[in-house]
């Protein structure tokens, strides 16, 4: 299989409630929470990863003329390259189904010839060691079984004295979902997550991972402990495929000190609504537990309680965008949470705080303006004895 290969220079949660904003709030609420919430101490936890999200709109891809691998002009654009020179397409599109970023859109690489052959990066993550990695997924979408949008990385894979492959100084190392069917069954006309790093990799140039003998990651990191990322991370498809179309969303990386997640907007505002949305990974924290055993866990961008009866409870009350940071109050009577609206334009808009009482599933915005992060200060009885 040929792919994208590039030429490139050497290596150049929600744990919940740390930053208290003080709260301008209705007086009834404010009764009921003015005396819980309260400003952290400057002893702070260590600080969590910093969250980017680089909203993908037309104005961040940069189409190259064909054949040729041009480089993105800034920081957050992203280079299409038709490899081949051939038909197919790469665009923005509305849909398929819910997108899995809460966004209205995909970005969509069509093949119509077996020769087509398509490629989508971005150079942001140049000099970061794979082994500094803490997450690398993404989202696909096919109508062709078995393929689906490769990610990939250039990388240095580092060996320059002993080991496989010493002195090999490129090589693009492709996540491939059909080589890891074994972790799920691949599917057409839904949204699958992959995983890359609990999945297999392989790299062109490589004779230690090959992709007939692909590597698990950590398998991976243990051979080639040195790899760094020196170029573009992207999204790839044909050379060699039949015809198809499919789709890429929500590619996050991440290391220790910040993550990136890529969602794209198409160039509609319409979405089905007459699909599901595909299930996705649950995140929670020792914080989102209750003290009688109910459960906050956002899945899908969505808030949801199960109660230790095992009712499933939606939290509504924030309209679109993505929920993050359920953690309850000290007495476990309140449930807070930060939530961030839908995207205007190409414009994320900063999360605002919400409240929610126990057994309730409407929640309350407690405010308006953009925040961070927020604590509970210690249990306090209130005038209705509620904590």
């Amino acid at each position: 299989m040929r792919l994208f290969r590039r030429r490139v220079p050497g290596p150049p949660r929600p744990s919940g409630l740390r930053r208290v904003v003080t709260l301008a709030v209705g007086s009834a609420l404010a009764a009921a929470l003015g005396t819980v919430l309260t400003p952290l101490a400057a002893s702070a936890a260590p600080p969590s990863p910093t969250p980017i999200t680089v909203t993908v709109g037309p104005a961040n891809l940069v189409e190259c003329p064909p054949t040729v691998e041009c480089l993105p002009s800034s920081p957050r654009q992203f280079s299409v390259v038709n490899q081949s020179g051939g038909t197919g397409s790469v665009s923005l599109v509305s849909g398929p189904a819910p997108p899995p970023d809460g966004t209205t859109g995909s970005l969509q690489m069509s093949l119509t010839a077996d020769g087509d052959h398509w490629t989508v990066f971005n150079d942001d993550h140049v000099g970061t060691p794979l082994s500094a990695l803490t997450a690398l997924s993404y989202f696909t979408y096919t109508d062709t079984l078995p393929y689906a949008p490769t990610l990939q990385l250039e990388i240095n894979p580092g060996n320059t004295t002993g080991g496989p492959d010493e002195g090999v100084t490129y090589s693009t190392l492709n996540f491939e979902p059909y080589l890891n069917a074994d972790w799920q069954t691949m599917q057409t006309s839904t949204w699958q997550y992959w995983n890359v790093l609990a999945g297999r990799v392989w790299g062109t140039h490589l004779t230690g991972a090959t992709e007939g003998s692909p590597l698990t990651w950590s398998q991976f990191l243990a051979d080639y402990p040195n790899a760094t990322i020196v170029g573009g991370v992207g999204v790839n498809v044909g050379s060699g495929w039949s015809a198809m179309t499919g789709n890429a969303d929500a590619r996050t990386i991440a290391t220790a000190t910040t993550t990136t997640t890529t969602p794209a907007v198409g160039t509609s505002t319409t979405t089905s609504t007459t699909q599901p949305p595909p299930p996705g990974p649950l995140t929670v924290d020792g914080t989102a537990w209750q003290g009688h055993g109910d459960l906050a866990f956002v899945s899908e961008g969505q808030l949801e309680v199960l109660g230790n009866n095992g009712t499933l409870t939606a939290i509504t009350g924030p309209t679109g965008g993505t929920d993050t940071n359920p953690s309850w109050s000290p007495g476990g009577r309140w449930l807070a949470f930060l939530s961030t609206g839908p995207p205007t334009g190409f414009s994320v808009p900063a999360p605002t705080l919400w409240v929610v009482q126990v057994g309730h599933s409407v929640a309350q915005e407690v405010t308006s303006s953009g925040i961070g992060q927020f604590a509970w200060s210690p249990a306090v009885a209130t005038s209705d004895g509620m904590t």
